[in-house]
């Protein structure tokens, strides 16, 4: 008999076997931008695989069970073999998303994404004309970008407004919101800094938002994206760590296996070695496995945890070292969703703070 499960009932009882569902795959390091942000600066660029070498993994990713692919980059569009790429994963049936910045992407290449049948084309864009083209370093670069959002619209594919809301952004967020509206775009603020995966070059993070934007940001959040505000979802509490290395992976320009794209440390490579062993019987992946899930121990005398909705490992491990300490960052966001303006250590047990990360990292 055939039954009808909700999709979060499937996907729960395959995270549960370890089925690597989602997958996420940066084809190159290569950009044409320089973000202000951007956590993956500082990463070289020579050395990627070629096309074959990726659509032979398609295959292995497919055979294992993988459903949802998210390509990205650097900017994925500028490896020589994106379309061959992501037309095989078309073919093989998987549900696609690919993250790009907008100035490379043309008409032809918003047809070509439509009749992959991709689910989503995401633009990076994170303020309006000037304040976007000093975020990413290059002058016209809104203007390159936004008519590539209208016509990807136009077409009716599914477009997401990605934006990094900082405080150079910030001015530009109520009008980035109401071209989305005009449009029909998704917009998808966030302003959850990852910190860079090269260590030293972290001085970006003292342009977050402040406990006051913060509070000001989810307050007007539904307004801006019509969906409910992170801060009020008591009702969801988050779990004590995410899925990464149970149900989703990433993967490098050069085949490194990682448990999320916010790793910045490898479990395996799977160049040379089929995916399936490298998921299976990873060591390292295996190790975080074990300790996934559980209650964190630093946070359990915390009086704001069930406020908590921050639970990236990946984040904690860039930050700490230690992917079950937490990373103050998400503390901080935490007390301003509370009410404070800085985090309270009397109520707040607190580990490393986010300047102190360990040199292993990178």
């Amino acid at each position: 008999m055939i039954v009808d499960l909700p999709q979060e009932v499937i996907f729960r009882s395959l995270e549960r076997k370890a089925v690597p569902f989602q997958g996420h795959l940066h084809l190159t390091e290569r950009c044409n931008l320089k973000c202000f942000h951007c956590y993956r600066i500082g990463l070289p660029w020579s050395g990627g695989m070629g096309t074959k070498e990726w659509i032979r993994l398609l295959h292995e990713f497919r055979d294992e069970g993988t459903m949802d692919l998210t390509f990205s980059g650097g900017e994925p569009l500028l490896h020589p073999g994106w379309r061959e790429i992501i037309g095989a994963a078309a073919r093989l049936g998987f549900q696609i998303d690919l993250f790009q910045n907008g100035t490379v992407i043309k008409k032809d290449d918003i047809r070509f994404l439509k009749d992959c049948r991709i689910r989503e084309l995401s633009f990076s864009i994170h303020g309006i004309d000037e304040i976007h083209d000093r975020f990413v370093a290059r002058p016209g670069a809104f203007r390159r970008a936004w008519p590539m959002v209208e016509y990807s619209r136009s077409v009716g594919l599914k477009t997401v407004i990605k934006m990094s809301v900082m405080r150079p952004t910030w001015p530009s967020i109520e009008e980035l919101a109401r071209r989305c509206r005009e449009i029909g775009a998704v917009f998808a603020p966030s302003y959850n800094m990852i910190p860079r995966f090269v260590p030293g070059n972290d001085g970006f993070l003292s342009e977050t938002l402040t406990a006051d934007q913060i509070r000001t940001f989810e307050k007007r959040y539904p307004e801006w994206t019509g969906r409910p505000e992170l801060s009020r979802c008591e009702d969801e509490p988050a779990p004590a760590t995410c899925n990464m290395g149970w149900a989703r992976f990433a993967v490098g320009p050069r085949g490194d296996l990682y448990p999320c794209s916010q790793v910045a440390e490898p479990v395996d490579n799977i160049r040379y070695k089929p995916f399936r062993q490298a998921w299976r019987y990873s060591f390292r992946l295996n190790e975080i496995r074990a300790s996934a899930g559980k209650p964190l121990e630093t946070c359990r005398s915390c009086e704001l945890v069930k406020k908590c909705k921050y639970r990236c490992m990946g984040h904690f491990q860039l930050v700490t070292g230690k992917f079950d300490e937490p990373a103050p960052e998400h503390c901080r966001i935490t007390a301003a969703w509370a009410g404070y303006d800085e985090i309270p250590t009397e109520l707040v047990p607190l580990g490393k703070k986010d300047g102190e990360r360990k040199e292993a990292v990178g």
